[in-house]
């Protein structure tokens, strides 16, 4: 049996030796690590990574799929080992290195990794691919410009900001500015880089690299009139100031939200073109609008866990300056303070030139709100448990494949990991058999508002169910089973479906308690001394 993840492949000892030997998918896996940040490909091991006890990987076997591997791949860096596990027995560990070009294999085809899967690369993309790939960087590439054209107290103020940040370590703070500037890529020499020019150029200079995002805001009112349209910047402020000016006014959400989505637009986007960041303000939502697609790999269904990282210094220098979440962080943190605060997720778009992301502006959900702080405050609860449990509290119920479809995660490898310790915390609650299981809210910690209107835990008894029903059809004569089913649920706190209704219909109709109607659009229901003739 294969598994795979966005890093990882493996299968059992048979499919590399005798006649069933499948060759074409270790090159396709090697290629689709080659092209994203590397990955291990493990031959011999069943689910748990784990050989069986008495395997032994003969030389020649091991021999053969690193050679075979090159020979059906180009641009692929790999180390094959045989290695020897807990239990004794042997399994091949291949490790592939992330390629400074494009990796393909012999036939012509490009992978990457998305999610749990590797994806082909066509047409235009392959261009993207060779693009995107870590050999050229703009970021060190040398600017236009001379340090000594500097004002020196901008280059001791960034450098006093770098050495009072959280996260830097002691051996960087202790390095001189013009050593900062080297760490960082924001120098080379006596030249600033195209980062530095960014970071501590002058507008002209910034304005002359051609590639300095602009950051434009437009206010709306409720019929989508443009209120404001206002540039912030000219290419007046450094990347790092114009973040703080663009961040100065939170639009009714949480500062840190803002922050983050404006510094998402600012790392990932592609420098190889000059456009706006435009931030569209509405009375309902706030959206904060890229040019250029999603990194190659990332989608709009799993960027809550895929991470490519576009721009790797300028990543770097914002992530130790505290100005983003950390790298593959940024979603979750903005899906933890949405949902926390009673707001629905982010929603991303993306369109053949751009990428839109949407939060809303105000709180939808606010027991929601109180239900995340309660517990935290009570639990010290992590990130990934106070997301989820905002997910359960968003719905009356949920099973396992909901809730890993709504995450993105694999049902059987990483639900447990989200779900943490909810259950043990009873703050949620696990509901019928084990291969089936639904998952909610323990209904003691839900306001009463919506104990009282949404339905509880359990079903209905079927027979307490047809007695209702039965009820209903004696009171309100020539009834659709929609109508049946509605004034049923306004009396009843429970969970009814159409397809119970229906069940119940059918079951009082056989027993001769009721008669149907039977037209060509709907059937009716009657008591069986009124049925028509």
């Amino acid at each position: 049996m294969e598994y795979a993840t966005q890093n990882s492949f493996r299968k059992p000892l048979r499919f590399i030796t005798g006649k069933i030997a499948d060759w074409s998918e270790f090159a396709k896996y090697s290629v689709s690590f080659a092209n994203g940040a590397g990955g291990c490909i493990r031959i011999g091991v069943d689910e748990t990574d784990t050989p069986p006890q008495d395997q032994l990987i003969a030389e020649a076997v091991a021999k053969r799929a690193h050679k075979r591997i090159l020979e059906l791949t180009m641009n692929v860096a790999m180390n094959s080992q045989v290695k020897r596990a807990n239990n004794g027995g042997e399994y091949l560990e291949i490790l592939v290195d992330s390629s400074l070009k494009a990796a393909y294999t012999t036939s012509g085809r490009y992978y990457i990794p998305v999610a749990k899967s590797c994806v082909a690369i066509v047409g235009g993309d392959i261009l993207r691919l060779a693009k995107e790939r870590p050999g050229f960087r703009w970021e060190s590439t040398a600017g236009s410009e001379s340090i000594s054209n500097v004002d020196s107290g901008k280059i001791a103020q960034l450098c006093e900001r770098i050495r009072s940040a959280n996260k830097i370590d002691a051996s960087v703070r202790e390095k001189s500015d013009s050593d900062l500037l080297f760490h960082y890529d924001l120098a080379v020499g006596s030249v600033l880089t195209s980062l530095g020019v960014l970071m501590l150029g002058t507008a002209s200079a910034r304005r002359g690299l051609g590639i300095a995002p602009v950051l434009r805001v437009v206010r709306y009112d409720e019929s989508d009139a443009i209120l404001e349209n206002k540039l912030i910047d000219d290419y007046i402020y450094p990347l790092h100031e114009l973040l703080d000016v663009a961040c100065s006014d939170s639009y009714d959400l949480h500062a840190d939200v803002l922050c983050e989505l404006v510094v998402n637009a600012f790392v990932h986007r592609p420098y190889s073109q000059e456009d706006e960041i435009c931030v569209s303000i509405y009375p309902d939502r706030v959206e904060v609008q890229n040019a250029g697609r999603l990194p190659l790999g990332v989608t709009v269904h799993n960027a809550l866990h895929a991470h490519r990282i576009r721009n790797v210094a300028l990543v770097r220098i914002f992530c130790d300056l505290g100005l983003m979440a950390g790298t593959g962080q940024g979603y979750n943190f903005l899906y933890d303070k949405l949902l926390s605060s009673g707001r629905s997720a982010p929603t991303i778009e993306e369109g053949p030139d751009g990428v839109r992301v949407s939060v809303e502006r105000h709180v939808s959900a606010p027991h929601v709100a109180e239900l995340i702080a309660e517990a935290s405050a009570e639990h010290a609860l992590t990130q990934r448990e106070r997301i989820t449990l905002a997910i359960l509290a968003n719905n009356e119920r949920m099973s396992a494949q909901e809730i890993s479809n709504a995450l993105d995660i694999d049902v059987s490898e990483e639900f447990n990991a989200w779900l943490g310790r909810l259950l043990e915390f009873d703050l949620v609650v696990q509901i019928g058999k084990p291969a089936a299981h639904i998952y909610a809210v323990n209904p003691e910690l839900r306001p009463e508002d919506l104990t009282s209107k949404g339905p509880p835990l359990e079903r209905i008894d079927p027979v307490l169910l047809r007695n209702f029903v039965h009820e209903d059809v004696m009171c309100h004569l020539d009834a659709t089973d929609t109508e049946i089913g509605r004034r049923i649920r306004e009396r009843i706190v429970a969970k009814i479906t159409a397809r119970m209704i229906k069940r119940a219909l059918g079951e009082l109709d056989r027993a001769g308690l009721i008669s149907v109607n039977k037209t060509r659009n709907q059937w009716r229901y009657d008591p069986r001394e009124n049925a028509k003739e």
